[in-house]
C-alpha cells in the first residue's frame, strides 16, 4: 500500500471527484467509450454466470446505441442457475466497480487489476459493431496503458487513476441502468422484468432491491477502504 504518494488523499477526495464527474458528463462523448464498457461488461458478466452453471457461451455483441445481447445454451435446468444468469447482467458491473477501487489500495492487487482489465479491455474490442472505431482505439490505448503501469513503477498513481476512472463508470452505469429500466420506466423485456417474472413479484420490488445492492457495494467498498487506509 503506497500511502506516500498520497493514496489515502486520493481515496477519499480523488475518487469522489471522478464519481461526481461521471455523473455530470455521462451523457457526453468522454464517457461514452466507458459506457459502452459497461454494457460489454453487463453481457461479459452474463456470460460468466452461464459458464459457472455450465452453460455455454455462443454469441455476445454490444452496438453503438449501448445495446447488448448474449447467445447462450443452457446445461443446467435448475432454477436457480437461471435466476443467476439474469440477475448477474445489472450487478455484475457494479460488483466489477467495487472490486477494482478495492485492489486499487494495495500494490499487488493494483498490478493483477490492471494486467485483468487489460484483458477486459481487449476483449470489449471483439464485441463491438466494427462502426466503433473511437470506443475500440480508446480500449486499445487504455490496454497497453495498463499494461504499461502493471509492468513499471506508474503502477502506483497513474494505474491507480485508471482504475478509479473504470471503477467509477462502471458502478454509474448500473445505478443509471437499474434505475432507469426498472424505476422510470418498465422495459418488458429488461433482466429485471424477467426475473421478477421468474419470482412472481412485482417488478419494480427487483428494480429496488437491484438499485441498493448497486449502490451498497461501491459505497461499502469506499468505506472499507477508508478504513484500511487509516
Amino acid at each position: 500500500m503506497t500511502v506516500s504518494l498520497g493514496l489515502s488523499y486520493a481515496h477519499s477526495t480523488v475518487y469522489p471527484c471522478i464519481l461526481l464527474a461521471t455523473f455530470v458528463l455521462w451523457n457526453t462523448l468522454l464517457v461514452y467509450p466507458f459506457r459502452v464498457f459497461a454494457v460489454a461488461l453487463h453481457e461479459f458478466s452474463h456470460g460468466a454466470a452461464v459458464l459457472l452453471t455450465c452453460g455455454t457461451v455462443l454469441s455476445i455483441g454490444v452496438n453503438r446505441n449501448e445495446g447488448g445481447y448474449i447467445w447462450w445454451g443452457r446445461r443446467c435446468a435448475l432454477p436457480p442457475c437461471d435466476a443467476l444468469v439474469v440477475a448477474s447482467g445489472y450487478i455484475g458491473p457494479a460488483a466489477f466497480g467495487s472490486a477494482l477501487l478495492w485492489l486499487a489500495t494495495f500494490e499487488r492487487g493494483r498490478r493483477a487489476a490492471l494486467v485483468g482489465l487489460s484483458v477486459l479491455l481487449v476483449c470489449a474490442t471483439t464485441v463491438i459493431t466494427r462502426r466503433m472505431r473511437f470506443s475500440a482505439l480508446v480500449y486499445l490505448l487504455l490496454s497497453m496503458a495498463c499494461v504499461a503501469c502493471a509492468a513499471g513503477d506508474a503502477a502506483d498513481l497513474l494505474g491507480w487513476t485508471i482504475l478509479a476512472i473504470v471503477s467509477a463508470t462502471t458502478c454509474s452505469y448500473s445505478i443509471f441502468d437499474v434505475y432507469d429500466d426498472g424505476i422510470r420506466r418498465n422495459v418488458p423485456q429488461s433482466d429485471m422484468a424477467v426475473f421478477a417474472r421468474m419470482l412472481r413479484v412485482p417488478p419494480l420490488c427487483v428494480a429496488i432491491s437491484w438499485l441498493l445492492i448497486c449502490v451498497a457495494l461501491p459505497v461499502f467498498t469506499w468505506a472499507a477502504v477508508a478504513v484500511e487506509l487509516q
